[in-house]
């Protein structure tokens, strides 16, 4: 199957403009309405100690900050 630089690029527009209809497609839906990044506790009962702590990356999910 072969797929033309065109028909690849009409595709991917259309998936973007569905995916800005609607939000819950891509996943977009869970990091703005505060998905499970909102549900995690912020006093970090575990996991945390001499070598850094828990905390949230830019995406909303859990990282390791080396100190």
């Amino acid at each position: 199957m072969s797929v033309s630089r065109r028909k690849f690029l009409e595709t991917t527009a259309l998936t973007v403009a569905a995916a800005k209809m609607v939000p819950g497609v891509l996943g977009s839906a869970s990091r703005n309405s505060g998905g499970p990044a909102a549900v995690m506790n912020p006093t970090k009962a575990f996991g945390s100690g001499y070598f850094g702590e828990w905390i949230q990356d830019e995406f909303g999910l859990p990282a390791f900050h080396y100190t």
